[in-house]
C-alpha cells in the first residue's frame, strides 16, 4: 500500500487504529479494506504473513494470493482519491 494512501485512510478514521480481530460477519469470502489496511501495516511492522494470517483470522494462503494480486494493489493505491 502507497504510504498516501494509509495516511488518507488514517485520516477518515480519525487515527482510531482498528481492531485486529475482525468481527464475525467479516469473515467472508473477501477481503475488506480494513483488513487490507491492517495487512499492510502488520507487514510494514515486519509481522510475517503466517503471523498476520493469524491475527486476522484468516488462511496465511489468504494473504499471499492477496500480496500477489498486481490489480488489487493498484486499486488500493488509487481508490481513496475517489473517497469524499
Amino acid at each position: 500500500m502507497h504510504r498516501r494512501t494509509g495516511t488518507l485512510l488514517r485520516r477518515a478514521t480519525n487515527y482510531q487504529i482498528p481492531s485486529l480481530k475482525p468481527p464475525s460477519s467479516a469473515a467472508g469470502r473477501y477481503l475488506d479494506v480494513r483488513e487490507r489496511v491492517q495487512i499492510a501495516d502488520l507487514l510494514e511492522l515486519g509481522h510475517s504473513m503466517r503471523r498476520v494470517a493469524r491475527e486476522l483470522g484468516r488462511q496465511p494462503s489468504t494473504i499471499k494470493r492477496e500480496l500477489d494480486r498486481p490489480l488489487r494493489r493498484l486499486w488500493i493505491t488509487t481508490a481513496p482519491a475517489c473517497w469524499p
